[in-house]
């Protein structure tokens, strides 16, 4: 009985984390996509996928629906779509969860993480040079293009090192905005590296 529960308890914790930070986003003020809104959107997300894909599909078409709904009746001081696109992502979530725990929970606080750092998003997006933008680009290339092609097999004395698909991708080193540790990107270089060393082992 728990191991038919625990899918749909990871959903539930899925979405009262990100209704969690939509609570303290807004503050006391009103909002329509709230804690309680959020986690039963992911927990419908995985009793969905538990019944019948088509279900599946019309729990996320009805979150959509209400999404868009809310949208569009918001307030004109309030026309970001933030809370409405984390409210169709729980659901998903909460999908994800009922065959992919571990990977709905990774994905769900890394979710979370860009909901919060909103206002240390906007300013980095401020200060961001075109160079370091392209050494960002270059760094997601490599970890996620030019890595998971390369042979799943390992190499060096004793084969003590290893790349590939299955390899440490957080062994991808850039030369951050030609400054090196100057650069404003280094802490996100190595904050991004630390996500994906920890996704991988999470996944094993």
């Amino acid at each position: 009985m728990i191991d038919e529960l625990q899918p749909h308890l990871v959903a539930l914790a899925i979405g009262l984390l990100i209704g969690f930070e939509r609570e303290r986003h807004h503050r006391g003020a009103s909002a329509t996509v709230g804690l309680r809104t959020t986690a039963l959107a992911a927990l419908a997300g995985s009793l969905a996928a538990r019944l019948h894909p088509a279900a599946l599909a019309v729990v996320l078409a009805i979150l959509g629906a209400y999404a868009l709904a809310t949208f569009v009746l918001s307030s004109k001081d309030d026309r970001g779509l933030t809370s409405e696109v984390a409210l169709v992502v729980a659901g998903l979530l909460g999908a994800v969860a009922f065959e992919h725990g571990r990977v709905a929970v990774a994905v769900g606080v890394l979710v979370v993480v860009v909901l919060s750092e909103k206002a240390r998003l906007h300013r980095l997006a401020g200060i961001i040079t075109e160079t370091e933008l392209a050494d960002v680009l270059k760094f997601f290339v490599a970890a996620f293009v030019v890595l998971p092609l390369l042979p799943d097999r390992r190499f060096g004395p004793g084969g003590a090192s290893r790349h590939g698909s299955r390899g440490h991708l957080g062994g991808t080193r850039l030369h951050a905005g030609g400054g090196g540790a100057d650069s404003v990107l280094w802490p996100i270089f190595i904050m991004l590296k630390s996500w994906l060393m920890s996704f991988e082992l999470l996944l094993e």
